[in-house]
């Protein structure tokens, strides 16, 4: 089923007002002012590559950091099993002596 959707009369008359607008400050835009957007665009772009540059970077760093609490946890992990195996050994050692 389709349904109908209505906009204002004054809402219209903004909307398409605003289009009006932009149709006049186009005509007024002469070809140095292109020429400066244009330069502003690609300096805006070479700021955004750099900041993209610096995040990787951050990331880089962070992915090592990452890797070295990893190996940290890893080796926390295997001392752990090491100690609990020792401690095992030890009861399992004092039990039979006691039997």
């Amino acid at each position: 089923m389709q349904t109908k959707s209505f906009i204002s009369c004054a809402t219209r008359t903004e909307f398409f007002s605003s289009f009006q607008g932009m149709e006049a400050m186009r005509a007024t835009w002469t070809d140095e002012r292109l020429d400066n957007l244009k330069d502003e665009v690609v300096r805006q772009g070479e700021r955004i590559d750099a900041l993209g540059a610096k995040v990787d970077g951050g990331f880089a760093r962070l992915d090592s950091r990452i890797d070295s609490l990893t190996h940290t946890l890893a080796y926390f992990g295997a001392g752990l099993v090491a100690a609990f195996l020792t401690f095992l050994a030890a009861l399992l050692g004092l039990i039979v002596t006691q039997l």
